[in-house]
């Protein structure tokens, strides 16, 4: 295995619920949903609309569809070739 890794910066913020809004380049690109031991990822900054989702096993597989799905950056798959640093903060009333 080799290769370039890429870092990704994120924001994630706990809103309730077992449920993380994911930030990154100060941009809400969707929520990250905990329900039991997978990982459900719905895509956009309105986790009420009719969004594109999934679920993994794993939050890296689940932060790598959320930005697939931003646009930011057409990552083919998730590990090793992707890092995430996620820096959470509590929900602001």
């Amino acid at each position: 295995m080799g290769g370039k890794i890429t870092t990704l910066q994120t924001i994630v913020v706990f809103v309730g619920n077992s449920t993380y809004e994911i930030e990154l380049d100060h941009r809400v690109i969707g929520f990250i949903r905990r329900i039991g031991q997978v990982f459900e990822a719905h895509a956009g900054p309105d986790i009420t609309s009719d969004s594109e989702w999934g679920r993994w096993e794993l939050w890296d597989k689940a932060a790598a569809f959320l930005v697939r799905a931003s646009g930011f950056a057409p990552i083919e798959g998730c590990a090793p070739n992707v890092a995430f640093q996620a820096t959470v903060t509590p929900a602001t009333p």
